[in-house]
């Protein structure tokens, strides 16, 4: 996570994440920071998530590369 918001960092995506990932180290101060740059983002309208920008990823149908992940199937 720390690289995807290296490039985007107001991605919802990535700020999600390494909140869930400082959760569970029960890093409270890291949760707080990424809840807060979330909160700023969203209160901007800056937040960026580069998914939500175009439907397909490396030519392919990003939808069904989700559906995918999200059922646990192993992407082809």
């Amino acid at each position: 996570y720390r690289e995807a918001l290296a490039l985007f960092p107001t991605a919802q995506s990535a700020l999600v994440g390494a909140g869930l990932v400082a959760m569970q180290q029960a890093d409270a101060r890291r949760v707080v920071e990424t809840l807060r740059a979330l909160d700023a983002s969203a209160e901007t309208g800056t937040l960026a998530d580069p998914w939500w920008v175009y439907d397909l990823g490396y030519g392919r149908v990003a939808d069904t590369l989700m559906k995918q992940f999200w059922d646990g199937e192993r992407a082809r």
